[in-house]
């Protein structure tokens, strides 16, 4: 059902066009209503006595009783939520829905009692409908200080999937995006997004779940790479990054890729500092594999024999490898992390050659050493 209205929206027809296909769509006429419960648009089958009986009941209940007759728009307005739902309200044999948009109340439509039922009426569809017709009276510039154009505020509705893809029309969005950017979405945990990175200037932050969302420039982002890990790591705060993307409608889903590799990156010790998706592409790679029903097969051979044989003998060469690995093959850091001398370390990795023939000077025979001992954490 919205699909065809959204791409009717989308195609540029204009609110008339929206409403009449609405009716069709639902079997039952519709009125647009703005924020002052006036009715700028009827669709082609609206009743003329309804019109004439709304009129009526204006004109002799006052203004309290008006108020309190139409609550829910008082109740949607000040939720302040920035998202475009739709608010189903059946009252005097009529639906109502009001539409919020960007967080602002901006009006909704009305199905009188004639044509099906209204309560033969699929609710979700009328909301849908009135999604469709509060995004459409904003793409046609109405009313001008709807606040869509607000990053924050869109930027949430986005990443909580309040508004769906189609609607991120780039008429919407231009005001906010630049046109052909390439953009990277950030994750971190904090109270407060005040101190958030003061020399990149993303194009909008906003709070999500348990921490803070931010767009900015995939190449700002890497040109001062240096100067963010420095800055980020004196905050003691982790911000991960996603790929690189250049649609606003990838939004989400890089939202949630960023905070993948926050995950990643407090997987293998990491928790301050930038960590970028480049750095733990190879995690998400592994990360796809453990999905796999028979992913344990991807764990080296060696891994396993090293497994066995410290569970058998009480020895620590798996943990050993693991620092080595961790630590960028730096033997003294991974002895500190292991509370043994240097000497030992160097011991230890020459029998992994010598006893289990596990080459540590061969990269291909490291990579899959690093991914097994990853993958094995995950499964």
């Amino acid at each position: 059902m919205a699909q065809s209205l959204t791409e009717l929206l989308l195609s540029g027809a204009e609110l008339r066009t929206l409403i009449d296909a609405a009716e069709d769509i639902l079997g039952n006429p519709l009125a647009f209503i703005d924020r002052n419960q006036n009715e700028p648009l009827l669709s082609k089958g609206y009743p003329q006595d309804d019109i004439e009986d709304k009129i009526y009941r204006r004109r002799n209940i006052s203004s309290a009783e008006y108020e309190k007759d139409t609550g829910y728009v008082t109740a949607l307005a000040l939720t302040g939520r920035p998202h475009i739902i739709a608010w189903p309200n059946i009252r005097r044999r009529r639906m109502v829905c009001g539409s919020l948009v960007g967080g602002k109340h901006l009006g909704g439509i009305r199905l009188p009692d004639v044509g099906r039922p209204l309560e033969e009426l699929d609710p979700e569809a009328v909301m849908e409908t009135a999604q469709v017709l509060g995004v459409a009276m904003v793409l046609n510039g109405w009313p001008a200080d709807a606040g869509i154009n607000d990053g924050q505020e869109l930027l949430f509705s986005i990443l909580n999937q309040r508004i769906n893809p189609p609607f991120l029309a780039n008429r919407m969005l231009y005001p906010m995006f630049p046109e052909g950017s390439t953009y990277c979405m950030l994750w971190f945990i904090t109270d407060s997004a005040e101190a958030l990175l003061p020399d990149l200037q993303p194009y909008c932050y906003a709070p999500v779940e348990n921490g803070f969302a931010a767009l900015t420039d995939y190449h700002a982002l890497l040109k001062n790479r240096e100067a963010l890990d420095r800055e980020v790591r004196s905050q003691e705060r982790l911000v991960s990054c996603s790929d690189a993307f250049s649609s606003v409608q990838d939004i989400y889903e890089h939202f949630r890729l960023a905070q993948s590799v926050y995950r990643y990156a407090l997987s293998v010790g990491q928790t301050q500092g930038l960590a970028l998706f480049n750095d733990y592409r190879l995690h998400h790679m592994l990360a796809s594999v453990s999905r796999l029903p028979d992913a344990s097969r991807y764990i080296h051979d060696g891994i396993r024999a090293l497994r066995d044989y410290d569970r058998e003998k009480g020895t620590e060469y798996l943990a050993t490898l693991r620092a080595y690995l961790d630590c960028d093959q730096n033997i003294s850091r991974a002895a500190q992390q292991l509370c043994v001398h240097k000497n030992t370390v160097f011991y230890r990795l020459g029998r992994l050659k010598s006893d289990f023939g596990l080459d540590l000077q061969d990269t291909k025979t490291l990579v899959s050493l690093y991914c097994s001992l990853w993958l094995g954490d995950i499964l």
